[in-house]
């Protein structure tokens, strides 16, 4: 019945290591750990807060899958991969913003996150997108995909943003 887990000495949390703790609510995640494996925080229902290390490179497929009252999630600037899955069925996220080091999202990065609505994505290049990333089974409200203004068309023409072109919207960054 953990609620709060703060972890300390790690560089990499490997596989479905706290997936399924439904009680979990808050997680400290330390700034040595630059890998998440593949589901580890899965189906953790009433994880509502992750506060993720600066030096943090990867997070897996399935990572926080199925964290339906997770509502809010800052990636740090060195992240370069967001996994399949990662953050699926988390449907009370409403806003994320992408580093510009991210370069791939894997395939139903957040699928069904029906909640999210404003998305920053900061890299220049588009990243490597698989299918139905942004994908919703419900839509609730409008979407938007904000992306540097100088990319714009870029994103337009990349793999696995084509189909989202009506939401893609330039932003000055910086």
């Amino acid at each position: 019945h953990i609620s709060d887990l703060l972890l300390t000495n790690y560089w990499a949390i490997t596989g479905c290591k706290y997936c399924g703790c439904s009680n979990l609510t808050n997680i400290v995640i330390p700034k040595s750990v630059t890998t998440i494996g593949e589901g580890a925080f899965s189906d953790c229902i009433s994880l509502s807060n992750v506060i993720l290390p600066d030096y943090l490179t990867e997070i897996k497929d399935g990572t926080f899958q199925n964290c339906k009252k997770l509502t809010n999630i800052t990636f740090p600037n060195n992240i370069t991969l967001i996994g399949a899955t990662a953050f699926s069925d988390c449907i009370n996220i409403r806003q994320i913003y992408i580093p510009e080091k991210v370069r791939m999202i894997g395939n139903s990065a957040f699928y069904n996150c029906s909640n999210l609505n404003r998305i920053y994505c900061a890299p220049i290049n588009p990243p490597i997108a698989g299918t139905s990333v942004w994908e919703f089974q419900a839509l609730i409200g409008s979407r938007h995909i904000y992306v540097p203004t100088t990319s714009i068309d870029a994103y337009k023409g990349a793999d696995g943003w084509t189909e989202y072109v009506d939401w893609i919207t330039g932003y000055d960054f910086w």
